[in-house]
């Protein structure tokens, strides 16, 4: 009993003022987390009623000679997550375009076939506004005494030589009065099996699709696509997918941000890793020239700039050089082909290759001018207009939009009229 008396009495005033304090927090946490939940739950529903799908769908198919398309009559789903999603329907080709016309309504008017790469296969605009649809929407306004029709083949990291087959195994049985090839700065790094191997890892003459080296002797050797080319791909270091928010979500804004993020702290050091990896084992190649490579520097920075200083006259990297060379032969290949079927053949560069005033424009230029090939300059097109060549591309992506396909058919156009004896009427052969 004297120990009990000793004890000072509790005082619950304190526990029940630290009890108010914890369940002040309490109510605040939670209502905090109800907020934010519900903002995520509007913010979801509003993303899932705006935005179709955040994950492309892009099934492909092996044609044999021809080499990587997509599969014929499939959903193709594209999207970079901000500004474009886009399904479009291949044709029974494989191509991202109209199903094909018949040869003798091709025959009848005035055809144009064109190809090239990821611009022309144009997965983030309609089929209604890529510049083929538009190229027979002006030209139908424009002559009025003929009739325009216009086809398109294109894939996505093909360069010249890799579309020769959608040129001889599509477009030439449309029997077209013009042949229209879209450049873009990096056709010259497609048209190199080195190059490739730098860039995608992929084993010279060991391409999805067509491919040519240089022999020993200096003649051209085509290497046909390879369906089992993924047997000799460098091995790549797979990294950290940043898209899970985008297989149960499409709260774009936040898995976009999430993406720039993670590209920012550790995609240029994986970058600089894997040309590292893929320069070693161009090297240990059999067959690797062994000079090639002098006074090339493997930094991320310099690659990335690759289209836009390294394939000029002034740069002396053997690499670069053979680049441009393999080009050359691309077009002479394609000039002989398109003179051997009667139809006339156009170069239609991309903004991105600058004007007639750019030092890689001028490279392309002189290469187009030892085959005879005119060269149609989208930029300066553009510039004559009034207008900036960022108006023709998505905010966050190089591509046309729809105002570059308009911009690409209208240069063509202009092309046409002052060369009208290209869309004089000719018998199928």
């Amino acid at each position: 009993m004297q120990v009990w008396r000793r004890l000072a009495p509790i005082d619950y005033r304190h526990a029940r003022r630290l009890w108010r304090v914890v369940r002040l927090i309490g109510w605040n946490a939670l209502l905090t987390i109800v907020g934010l939940a519900l903002i995520g739950i509007a913010g979801e529903t509003y993303f899932r009623l705006t935005k179709p799908f955040m994950n492309p769908e892009l099934p492909k198919q092996f044609v044999p000679g021809v080499g990587i398309l997509w599969e014929p009559n499939a959903a193709i789903r594209w999207t970079n997550g901000t500004d474009f999603w886009t399904v479009t329907y291949s044709n029974s080709l494989g191509f991202l375009d109209r199903e094909p016309i018949a040869p003798e309504q091709a025959t009848a008017g005035c055809h144009i076939s064109i190809i090239g790469d990821s611009f022309v296969d144009a997965k983030e605009v309609s089929i209604a506004d890529k510049v083929q649809v538009q190229l027979e929407k002006l030209g139908r306004a424009a002559l009025l005494h003929q009739d325009i029709t216009a086809s398109a083949f294109g894939h996505s990291n093909t360069g010249q030589f890799n579309q020769l087959p959608f040129y001889e195994q599509y477009a030439r049985k449309l029997y077209p009065n013009l042949v229209v090839l879209v450049f873009v700065p990096n056709d010259f790094r497609d048209n190199s099996p080195h190059m490739k191997m730098i860039w995608h890892g992929l084993a010279p003459g060991r391409h999805p699709h067509l491919s040519a080296t240089l022999r020993d002797d200096g003649s051209l050797e085509l290497h046909p696509p390879d369906p089992d080319y993924r047997e000799f791909i460098v091995p790549s270091h797979i990294p950290l997918d940043v898209h899970i928010l985008n297989r149960a979500s499409r709260f774009s804004w936040f898995a976009t941000k999430l993406e720039e993020w993670h590209k920012n702290l550790f995609s240029e050091s994986e970058y600089e890793r894997r040309i590292i990896r893929n320069l070693e084992s161009l090297r240990q190649q059999l067959n690797y020239p062994k000079d090639l490579l002098a006074g090339l520097e493997p930094r991320p920075l310099r690659f990335r700039q690759i289209y836009d200083e390294e394939f000029t006259r002034e740069n002396p990297v053997p690499i670069y050089q053979e680049a441009i060379g393999l080009t050359g032969l691309a077009l002479r290949e394609f000039k002989a082909r398109t003179e051997r079927d009667g139809a006339a053949l156009v170069i239609l560069t991309s903004y991105h290759m600058g004007g007639r005033d750019s030092a890689r424009f001028a490279v392309l230029n002189d290469l187009a001018a030892a085959q005879r090939i005119p060269v149609i300059s989208q930029h300066d097109y553009i510039r004559r207009q009034g207008r900036e060549v960022m108006e023709g591309h998505w905010p966050n992506d190089s591509h046309w939009n729809e105002q570059g396909h308009q911009w690409a058919a209208e240069a063509v156009l202009e092309w046409l009229e002052q060369n009208p004896q290209v869309c004089a009427a000719r018998t199928a052969q």
